[in-house]
């Protein structure tokens, strides 16, 4: 049973493996999949991923009504909204409402949703209108052909399904109860076709009719005939109907808010013997790669400065919500990387961001989602790690960026019997001459570049400074910063990274500023494993974890979330409840630039350490600007304190899980 679907530029492929990891607070997100070695794959190639939670190998469309109706099924049958409204599904997401005059979708036709054999769908709608008939779905020119779904046909209440001038009508009525109901149709290889209400089959009829046409399909409409309520979720699959088992799974469990997980471009390819590993990271990582230089805006809102940014800089299409900030800038000149503009638009709005599979960019206000799910140590789930975990604390921090290639000359006196002569640098090239005359490397002299050792196969002569070696070396640029108060509270722990793609002192500053502030406390984390493909959670869901053994117990926060194919495992990072934007740096080194794959020269710390270079990050100084900037950074350790419920300030109380501090509600009423 195929769980998940795989695209690259738009043409399905075969997987043999995958691994997609969410990160928490909006990072970049990463997927790793298996392919079979002759798969065609290239750099920054497009890559969709989808994974649901029933096989997806028929799956036509996907509508999951989540602030966008695109198709989710990676056949991009989008189509065209009127006057479409939002609401609630029943599992801490959203739905579509549909006002009963003009709302409808309008999808084009495709191939995948021409049914002439068997088909299934399904829908997750609701209503209480008694107008009749109204239709749910439709792809016909007229009654006398195509197919169409209606309710209130006979009765007020009453599902009735259209193939042509033949229908089938539920046996019952009084669906119209304002709950959300789960409507099936299917056709078997049999030409049977099944009416379920809620899984339960309300009616059958045998018609064979070639249902391949080139009508639109319509949600919400047929023929100015509109449907007044609300669909959570639309489902069409093309062939063989899903098991029973499946059906089940669709009706009892949690609904997945989205089914495209994954959206981005290919940055790595490694090719071996019996396979092809594919390394992708999401559209997302255009925001940290793009840069804006001098537009400028006079009397603008923060929304329609990022909107026109995004807009006019990136292939996103930009998305809001919320209530406006009511924030107007007199004037505001956008330069610099486009994510560190975005983030400050988003602090100052309280507002946090994200990037789709379907390349569609989000701006919305702070908040987390109440959910009804609970993890249970040995009973749904393994939670294995709990408490005050220290292991991701850094406050010392060295980087080592892009490799600088100079040139020098040592001169060495020979003595006539030593032949191990030390160097000054690591030489990655040399020219060695003794009294004027060249010598052949590997013959005549050999180098040891990391040890910085030149060695003779016979001892030069006796002579001052009779012998020279002209070679090359690298060095990188190098930063360091440490958290003094972090550090004496807990200890040093110190982390070194390799990042070739930091070339200048600017970027260099502001990644070693924006980690150690991420890192400069002890962070309470708890891991949660689920054997299947659980995909109904997403990033700032509120869970409940419970493991009695090592007195765990209460609300947290999802972090992030990893999904393993075929194991079908499903791993949860939860914690503290708190927004922040440094995972967005984090990702960015760590995935974008790939640091566990990357080469680079193995070379002494100490080579590179000069005063002048290490950054001390002081705690309590307020951070000052003027025209000449020092080598030091200063920075203020201020906590955001958002409301739990709805995430912005005001009189509400919020809840917090914080190292040390026990949950409790705080009002900001004065």
């Amino acid at each position: 049973m195929a769980r998940v679907k795989f695209f690259i530029n738009g043409v399905k492929q075969t997987v043999i493996g995958a691994s997609l990891d969410k990160e928490g607070e909006r990072g970049i997100d990463q997927l790793k999949v298996h392919l079979p070695v002759n798969t065609a794959v290239a750099m920054n190639d497009k890559v969709l991923y989808i994974q649901d939670l029933i096989n997806v190998a028929n799956l036509s469309a996907i509508y999951n009504f989540q602030s966008s109706i695109k198709d989710e099924s990676g056949n991009a049958n989008h189509g065209t909204v009127t006057a479409l409204g939002v609401g609630e599904d029943s599992w801490d997401g959203k739905a579509g409402v549909f006002n009963g005059t003009s709302s409808k979708i309008v999808i084009p036709d495709d191939n995948t949703l021409d049914f002439s054999g068997e088909f299934d769908m399904y829908l997750w709608f609701k209503w209480t209108a008694t107008t009749s008939p109204m239709y749910i779905l439709s792809k016909r020119s007229s009654s006398s052909n195509g197919w169409a779904l209606a309710v209130n046909k006979t009765t007020a209440g009453d599902v009735a399904f259209y193939i042509g001038s033949n229908s089938i009508t539920s046996s019952t009525a009084g669906y119209n109860d304002g709950e959300y109901h789960l409507v099936r149709v299917k056709r078997d290889s049999a030409n049977l076709v099944t009416l379920y209400v809620d899984n339960i089959s309300k009616g059958t009829m045998t018609n064979s009719t070639n249902l391949t046409d080139t009508n639109t399909l319509d949600i919400g409409n047929d023929s100015s005939v509109y449907f007044n309520g609300t669909i959570a979720r639309l489902r069409l699959y093309k062939g063989t109907p899903i098991s029973v088992e499946e059906a089940t799974r669709l009706f009892t469990q949690r609904n997945t808010r989205t089914t495209m997980k994954f959206g981005g471009y290919v940055t790595k390819i490694d090719a071996e013997l019996d396979k092809k590993e594919i390394m992708a990271q999401s559209f997302g990582k255009i925001l940290g790669e793009t840069e804006v230089r001098g537009s400028v805006y006079d009397d603008r809102s923060p929304e329609y400065i990022v909107n026109d940014l995004i807009t006019n800089n990136t292939t996103l299409t930009y998305s809001d919500e919320g209530v406006a900030s009511g924030i107007a800038l007199k004037r505001y000149i956008a330069d610099g990387k486009l994510v560190d503009i975005v983030k400050e638009f988003a602090v100052l709005t309280n507002r946090t961001f994200f990037t789709t599979g379907l390349e569609e960019f989000f701006f919305l206000p702070k908040s987390y989602n109440e959910t009804s799910l609970a993890f249970t140590h040995g009973v749904n789930a393994v939670v294995s790690r709990s408490g005050f975990d220290d292991t991701e604390i850094v406050n010392d921090l060295t980087v080592l960026g892009e490799n600088k290639r100079y040139s020098t000359t040592d001169t060495l006196s020979g003595d006539g019997s030593e032949t191990e002569f030390s160097l000054t640098y690591n030489a990655t090239s040399t020219v060695v001459k003794v009294g004027g005359t060249e010598k052949s490397p590997e013959e005549d002299y050999t180098i040891d570049g990391l040890g910085r050792t030149l060695t003779f196969t016979t001892a030069p002569a006796s002579g001052t400074n009779n012998i020279t070696v002209e070679y090359e070396y690298e060095l990188p640029l190098f930063f360091r910063g440490i958290r003094q108060s972090s550090i004496d509270e807990y200890g040093m722990h110190a982390k070194r990274l390799m990042m070739p793609w930091i070339d200048n002192r600017a970027d260099g500053v502001r990644f070693v500023q924006l980690y150690l502030n991420r890192y400069k406390d002890v962070i309470e984390k708890i891991k949660v494993e689920v054997g299947d493909l659980l995909g109904t959670m997403e990033e700032s869901d509120i869970v409940q974890i419970v493991n009695s053994v090592i007195s765990i117990s209460g609300d947290f926060a999802v972090k992030s979330i990893r999904w393993t194919y075929p194991a079908m495992q499903t791993e949860i990072s939860a914690g503290e409840y708190f927004f922040g934007y440094y995972e967005m740096d984090k990702q960015i080194v760590q995935k974008l630039h790939d640091l566990e794959g990357a080469l680079t020269h193995a070379k002494s710390l100490r080579d590179y350490e000069s005063p002048e270079e290490v950054l001390v990050l002081n705690d309590i100084v307020v951070q000052t600007v003027s025209e000449d900037f020092t080598e030091s950074l200063s920075i203020t350790e201020s906590d955001n304190i958002y409301d739990m419920a709805r995430a912005t300030w005001g009189s509400s109380s919020y809840g917090s899980k914080r190292a040390g501090i026990n949950t409790g509600s705080v009002y900001a009423n004065g």
